[in-house]
């Protein structure tokens, strides 16, 4: 029963992720599409900013979830359901990606491009995420066996926040690039790992003590946005090398105190309803959306700024009515999948 209960928080912060990332999209693509010259530049990255602990906290659900050793992960369960499921996903979407691109936005559309594209990721910027997935099932069954000692884990985080996230800020800072560094070079695996360590109490950050750590990290880092891209002029690469990437000591600190905000061991009813309808279509609408942004930015032209001072009104509501739309398509989809599944289970049944 307390298994259960910790799939709800889980599943509602992967909901929660999946509404972010929905809005970051939204800002972050109407910025790169319109280039406002005034404060609506650094007010648009302020909201990216805000929202930027979206896909840490996707990849510590999947930890939380697959580093449990009560979760019976084989090395053939991994490959033959999780790494093959992920690596059909991508085919698809990146065939789809450039359909859409070939169609709506001049783009080409052969065979060798296809391949290329599939095996460069030259595709839409959201398709890093599948391809991080599939770097993380190939080495979950290593990630699983260094889980089974708390010390290791703790071990490799703090490894992995000395070499990819301190270290960057010092040579950005002095210059100076350090001869030495380890040879696991992504920062993901961390929080895979992270969200299983605040999971199971390895390191117990308590809800309000995560919640000053997201609003913390979260004010922190729309300060330096607004530091790093002022309205003239470049801004100040220290600071924004804060911003940039998912090393960032601010982005892990707003996206651990996000997920420790949430966790709750003592849940009782059913849930929340919503959250959870949510939780089953977030692969999905994450890949979905990317059509709805294409289409509105780089197809209509649909700029938000000009709507004057209503122009954040207007960036809510395309982020809404897409996230809306997405949510539709993916339950459809999920719908006729699952209804298709019924009917070949009868087939058997009765042959």
């Amino acid at each position: 029963m307390k298994k259960s209960k910790r799939i709800h928080y889980l599943s509602y912060i992967r909901a929660l992720a999946c509404i972010a990332v929905v809005v970051l999209h939204a800002a972050l693509f109407a910025w790169k599409s319109f280039q406002p010259e005034d404060e609506r530049s650094y007010l648009t990255l302020m909201v990216r900013s805000a929202c930027t602990w979206a896909v840490p906290c996707f990849l510590m659900v999947t930890g939380a979830l697959l580093l449990d050793p009560g979760h019976k992960v084989t090395i053939r369960k991994t490959l033959g359901k999780y790494l093959k499921k992920i690596v059909i996903v991508t085919a698809v979407f990146i065939f789809l990606y450039q359909l859409f691109d070939f169609c709506f936005l001049k783009g080409s559309l052969s065979v060798m491009g296809y391949l290329r594209a599939l095996y460069t990721n030259d595709s839409w910027s959201n398709t890093f995420y599948l391809y991080a997935l599939i770097a993380i099932y190939l080495c979950l069954p290593i990630y699983r066996k260094m889980a089974e000692d708390d010390q290791v884990v703790v071990y490799f985080l703090v490894l992995e926040i000395i070499f990819l996230s301190i270290l960057p800020v010092i040579q950005e800072a002095t210059g100076l690039k350090a001869a030495f560094t380890i040879y696991v070079t992504s920062i993901y695996p961390f929080y895979l790992v992270l969200g299983y360590v605040l999971k199971e109490d390895i390191i117990h950050i308590p809800r309000p003590v995560g919640a000053l750590l997201f609003l913390v990290g979260t004010g922190l880092l729309i300060g330096m946005t607004y530091l790093s891209y002022p309205v003239h002029g470049e801004g100040n690469k220290l600071v924004r090398s804060f911003l940039q990437n998912y090393d960032s000591l601010l982005i892990i600190l707003q996206s651990a105190g996000f997920f420790s905000m949430l966790k709750n061991d003592h849940e009782d009813g059913r849930g929340n309803l919503v959250l959870l309808a949510i939780d089953k279509c977030t692969l999905g609408i994450y890949l979905v959306q990317m059509f709805g942004f294409k289409y509105l930015y780089g197809v209509m032209k649909m700029n938000p700024y000009d709507a004057g001072d209503m122009w954040w009104l207007t960036l809510l509501g395309i982020a809404v009515g897409v996230f809306a739309g997405s949510y539709v398509l993916v339950f459809i989809w999920n719908l006729i999948k699952k209804l298709v599944t019924g009917r070949n289970k009868q087939r058997k049944r009765r042959k």
